[in-house]
C-alpha cells in the first residue's frame, strides 16, 4: 500500500540502528546487507510518499553528508 503526503522533499521521521535478521538491500548504493551486519532504518516522507529504507551505516553518513552539501550550495 502506497501512502501519499503533503510533504515535499526528502524529510526523516525515524532513525534507528539494527543488526540484521534477514539480508536487505540498501537504499542508497542498492548492494545487499548481509544477515549478521550493521544496518540504519529510516522511516519518513519523499517527494509526497512514505518511505521505510535501510542503509549501510557508511551509505547513510553519505547520504547525509550530500544533503548538507546541496544544502549549503542554495
Amino acid at each position: 500500500m502506497i501512502y501519499r503526503t503533503e510533504t515535499m522533499g526528502d524529510h526523516a521521521i525515524r532513525e534507528s540502528s539494527h543488526t540484521s535478521k534477514k539480508q536487505y538491500k540498501c537504499g542508497y548504493c542498492e548492494k545487499h546487507i548481509s544477515k549478521g551486519k550493521k544496518y540504519v532504518r529510516t522511516v519518513g516522507t519523499y517527494d509526497g510518499y512514505f518511505i521505510d529504507s535501510q542503509w549501510h551505516p557508511q551509505c547513510r553518513e553519505d547520504y547525509i553528508q550530500y544533503l548538507n552539501e546541496r544544502a549549503r550550495e542554495r
